[in-house]
Order: structure tokens, then C-alpha cells, then sequence
């Protein structure tokens, strides 16, 4: 099994800006939650952004919301939709690398930010 690192390389590119004192408590608990969620969560997300990367979309309930990830276009999105709207709302669109362990990388980090938004309804 290979060494979760996700979560220690986002540390270090945001330990500098969340020891800040002009973060707030917020951007703060945001960084903290998307750290923890990569360290205990990367496998699962590797396995996801595997998924994604072979069906390009995939679709998933969340508390009282439907959410979805695709690729279109060398982009990644993560859309959003309340179960009782009809339309999705894409909330982050990430431009995919070309290798294929990049691309995994950046998936790995989309599937945690967006965790981590819908966990604080952010």
C-alpha cells in the first residue's frame, strides 16, 4: 500500500498562509478539516479518482444533496444540486494535468475540497 502523502504535501503548501494572522477562524478550520480528510481519506479518494478518471462521471448522495463529479474537456468539475432542485450547480472546475498520476493527484485534492465544503456548508 502505498504512504498516504496528499494530505502532507497540502500541509506544507498551506502551513505558511494558516499560521497567518490574517486567516480567519474559518479559512482556518477549512485548511485543518481538508488536511484531516486527506490523511485518513486518501485511499478512498485514490479509488475514486481512478473511477472517475475510466467513467468520467461519477454521482453520489450526500445529507439531502446530490453530488457529482465528470470530465469534460481535460476539466474536472464538482457540481452540486439539492435534491429538490433540478439543475446542478458546478462549484470547482480543475484543469487535469497529463499524466495520469498527476491527474490522480489533483483528483485526490478535488474529491477533499469538496468534502470538505459539504461537511462546513461551505
Amino acid at each position: 500500500m502505498e504512504q498516504p502523502s496528499a494530505g502532507i504535501n497540502y500541509y506544507h503548501t498551506v502551513k505558511d498562509e494558516f499560521y497567518s494572522s490574517k486567516v480567519s477562524e474559518d479559512e482556518r478550520n477549512y485548511m485543518r478539516l481538508n488536511v484531516e480528510l486527506l490523511v485518513e481519506h486518501e485511499h478512498r479518494y485514490r479509488a475514486r479518482a481512478k473511477f472517475l478518471l475510466k467513467n468520467h462521471i461519477l454521482q453520489m448522495d450526500f445529507k439531502e444533496k446530490q453530488v457529482e463529479y465528470y470530465i469534460a474537456s481535460r476539466m474536472a468539475h464538482f457540481s452540486l444540486r439539492e435534491i429538490s432542485d433540478n439543475y446542478y450547480q458546478d462549484l470547482i472546475a480543475l484543469a487535469l494535468p497529463r499524466k495520469k498520476k498527476d491527474k490522480i493527484a489533483a483528483l485526490i485534492e478535488l474529491f477533499a475540497q469538496s468534502e470538505t465544503r459539504l461537511i462546513l456548508d461551505y
